[in-house]
Formats: structure tokens, C-alpha cells, sequence
């Protein structure tokens, strides 16, 4: 049986736990919203997603498993975070990039992605709020006719890095049967996170719990 992902939750003194490149999500509409970017993030490269809000405690009825319907089996190697305050993890290197809608965005396909990227989307059902924007050093924007719900969003956007990052030669390229036999790849796939979680699918705190 595999274990799932341990949701930490970050106070406001906690040491920065941030690892790039990461996602973070503020105040998501559910659970299951957060469980389609782990999958992306575990299917493209990121190890660290982070959330604000209480919408997806909520959403979990008192379970502390996300829906198992959306997970990978390899949905181990994404780390979860929920923290009103997810960019003070970060160190100065990191660099936020906003995507959503705005007027005079950079647009996606000419996008070059920061090597040290931490990725802010806003909820499926708003946009991101003054106060997370004002911190994002960058702006992006996804071509298209129409929105997206957010796990495709954040699909969008991971996709485009790791494929840029592959034609760049910043990522190995490998065959086509090495990417249908994906464990072939995770067991080759090297990780930089912080030993700072169990995998018994609990939530815990991290240094004390919500400041």
C-alpha cells in the first residue's frame, strides 16, 4: 500500500522550507482542485505545492487524505503545504510568477521560465488578490479563447516549462518507451526536498501549527 502525502501546515516563525521550482495555490476552491496539481506537479517535475485558505480543510470533512481518484501511484514525491503566507518560504533567490489574466502579461509561449520559479494561481472562481500579486515579480499569461479550471492551468504552465527546459538541454531527454514506463523515470529522478515529513497521510504542523 502506498502511503500518502503528509499536508503540513506552516506557522508564521517556521524556518523557509521552500524548494524550487514550486506552485502555490491561494485559497483553492476544494480538495480535489489541490489533488489535480499534485498530479501535475508529480507528473512534471515539482516537488513542493503549497495552498492558502481554509476552503480546502473544509472541503475534506474531516478526512485527511486528498481524493484518491485524482492521486498518481508516485504521488509520494510532491510535498504539501498549507500556509496563508506561502511566499515567506521562500528565499530571495526564488521568483514569483503570477498567471492569470491581466492586461499586459507576458504571454506564455514566449514566456522564459525563472530557473528558481514559484508559480501563484489564483481560485477557479476569482482572481489572485492584490496582496499575493503585489509580491510576484513576473506575470503570465495562457492564450486562449476561454478560462481554465486550475488544474489544467497549472498543467498548461508545468508542461511548457518542462518541455522548454528539455529542448534547452536543462533536462534529459529520454525515449518514448522511457516515458510510457514512467517509474523507470522517478527511480532515476533525483530530488532536492527537505526530510521534513512522515508519509502516514495525517495532517501535522510544522514548528507549532497556523500563526
Amino acid at each position: 500500500m502506498v502511503a500518502s502525502p503528509k499536508i503540513t501546515i506552516v506557522c508564521k516563525n517556521a524556518p523557509p522550507v521552500g524548494v524550487t521550482p514550486a506552485v502555490c495555490l491561494v485559497n483553492p476552491k476544494n480538495a480535489r482542485n489541490v489533488a489535480g496539481v499534485m498530479r501535475n506537479c508529480s507528473s512534471l517535475g515539482v516537488s513542493q505545492l503549497f495552498w492558502s485558505g481554509e476552503r480546502v480543510r473544509q472541503s475534506l470533512e474531516g478526512a485527511s487524505r486528498l481524493p484518491r481518484e485524482e492521486r498518481m501511484k508516485a504521488y509520494d514525491d510532491v510535498d504539501l503545504f498549507e500556509f496563508d503566507r506561502f511566499l515567506d518560504c521562500f528565499d530571495e533567490g526564488a521568483v514569483p510568477v503570477a498567471v492569470d489574466r491581466f492586461d499586459g502579461a507576458e504571454q506564455l509561449q514566449d514566456f522564459v521560465h525563472p530557473e528558481r520559479a514559484v508559480y501563484v494561481f489564483g481560485p477557479e472562481d476569482g482572481s489572485i488578490p492584490p496582496g499575493y500579486l503585489g509580491l510576484c515579480h513576473r506575470q503570465v499569461i495562457i492564450p486562449s479563447f476561454e478560462c481554465f479550471n486550475l488544474a489544467v492551468a497549472t498543467g498548461i504552465v508545468l508542461a511548457d516549462r518542462f518541455m522548454k527546459r528539455i529542448s534547452a538541454g536543462l533536462e534529459p531527454r529520454r525515449s518514448t518507451p522511457e516515458w510510457i514506463h514512467e517509474q523507470v523515470f522517478r527511480e532515476q529522478r533525483p530530488r532536492n526536498i527537505p526530510d521534513l515529513f512522515g508519509q502516514d497521510g495525517s495532517v501535522s504542523d510544522l514548528e507549532g501549527g497556523i500563526g
